[in-house]
């Protein structure tokens, strides 16, 4: 209940500071359980191929190797992006979210976490693959979080170690000439098992999709946004994500 008031209170002062509708923030907090997410329990979303899953109010994508795209659209400008993910040990597989035409990916459980940049729809390398400095876990939850400013041409990824020991993974790209962040270009999720180098079906869990203004605005957000986030993340600690 705390929680539900505290977005109520942040979205109250978002019009009170006359930011237009379509800049309102998104908070998918997946809240719904269902075994099949495009049954339009969550209306909004589209899923390119295979099952998704909500179980524990957590999203779960894999279970095959193919290439799946959790997202919607309808949002343009400046955006911080983010989401939490976690993922049994892939190997060569990788999870991570979907901006602009591009993937923007990691592989929990492979040294250094091999961080790359992927052209969604032809899945040629733009970047990679860069070692973040720590191995991410395959039993926690990491944060990811895609910022991008038009005016410098700059799009910030960071991705912080879900264990809390390894300070965070920020990579500042400018986007090739191919990266399209205008109004419907799809944001969401995004899962592999394409590339091989696994032992059977893996599962990909993600929470906490926010989509927010940037900057200015997500000075406003940000501390009730994390507050929100941690008291979901805490409340789930020692839960199971469903099988």
């Amino acid at each position: 209940m705390a929680a539900r008031i505290l977005l109520s209170t942040v979205l109250v002062l978002l019009i009170a500071l006359g930011t237009p509708a379509e800049a309102l923030p998104i908070f998918e907090t997946f809240d719904t359980d269902t075994p099949d997410a495009t049954d339009g329990s969550y209306p909004d979303f589209t899923l390119n191929v295979g099952t998704a899953t909500v179980s524990g109010g957590v999203l779960q994508l894999g279970g095959g190797k193919f290439l799946q795209r959790f997202t919607r659209e309808g949002f343009s400008g400046d955006l911080i992006i983010s989401g939490q993910i976690q993922a049994e040990s892939f190997g060569h597989w990788n999870v991570g979210m979907e901006y602009g035409d591009r993937r923007f990916i990691f592989h929990p459980g492979f040294p250094g976490g091999a961080f790359r940049i992927e052209d969604a729809a032809v899945g040629t390398s733009l970047v990679g693959n860069l070692d973040m400095g720590f191995t991410p876990s395959t039993i926690a939850f990491h944060t990811m979080s895609l910022t991008w400013n038009e005016e410098l041409n700059q799009l910030t990824v960071t991705i912080a170690d879900g264990d809390g020991v390894a300070d965070p993974f920020v990579f500042a790209w400018t986007p090739d000439a191919g990266f399209d962040p205008t109004l419907g270009g799809a944001i969401g999720f995004t899962y592999s098992g394409s590339d091989g180098g696994g032992e059977g079906p893996e599962i990909a869990f993600f929470d906490n999709l926010t989509i927010v203004p940037e900057p200015s605005t997500a000075l406003l957000l940000g501390s009730g946004l994390a507050l929100l986030t941690a008291a979901r993340r805490r409340a789930r600690l020692g839960g199971a994500h469903g099988d």
